[in-house]
């Protein structure tokens, strides 16, 4: 209820919408699941309540980490991955939807895939990440999300936790769809 007040201060103009940005989810096993479920919920709870009050224009934006839809538990984590306390995250939302009879793709506007905030060798590359390290994330995505939902964030330059960029020519490759991909 307060997002929709907040979605109609100044007519609504201010806000496109809402972006549920939770890329670093808590490391404690006993509510990770319940977060993630919480998580759902929530964005179910708040299109139910866009649609209600007329704000089909507003958006609902989910940023998400780019393992969060691949784990251990599902048997889908790529060859030479690291494994991290955020695998499966999207896969755990997109199951609690789906016992609530809808999908993140019903629910979302997009989804924006964090990627550059860890270390190239935690993702199976020596240097830095190359074109199929994308090319993976995104046949992950797109499992369950249409991909003109998907967008891929880069951040030049140093960057948190180890992350290195992988330079102007993989960015515009992974940009303009240079893979032979839609």
């Amino acid at each position: 209820d307060k997002c929709i007040e907040l979605l109609k201060l100044e007519g609504g103009l201010l806000a496109d919408g809402i972006d549920f940005d939770w890329e670093h989810l808590s490391q404690d096993a006993s509510i990770k699941m319940e977060q993630r479920q919480t998580l759902a919920k929530t964005m179910y709870a708040l299109r139910q309540a866009m649609d209600k009050a007329g704000m089909h224009n507003k958006s609902i934006g989910y940023t998400t980490r780019f393992n969060a839809f691949w784990d251990d538990a599902h048997g889908n984590v790529p060859d030479g991955y690291e494994h991290f306390a955020s695998d499966g995250e999207g896969l755990t939302v997109e199951e609690t939807l789906r016992d609530m009879g809808s999908s993140l793709n019903e629910i979302v506007n997009w989804v924006h895939i964090m990627q550059y905030d860890v270390p190239p060798t935690s993702l199976n590359c020596t240097h830095h990440f190359s074109l199929q390290t994308y090319i993976t994330t995104f046949d992950a995505f797109s499992k369950y999300v249409d991909n003109d939902k998907i967008v891929m964030g880069f951040e030049p330059g140093p960057q948190a936790a180890g992350g290195v960029w992988e330079g102007e020519t993989v960015d515009n490759q992974v940009r303009f769809g240079d893979w032979g991909g839609e």
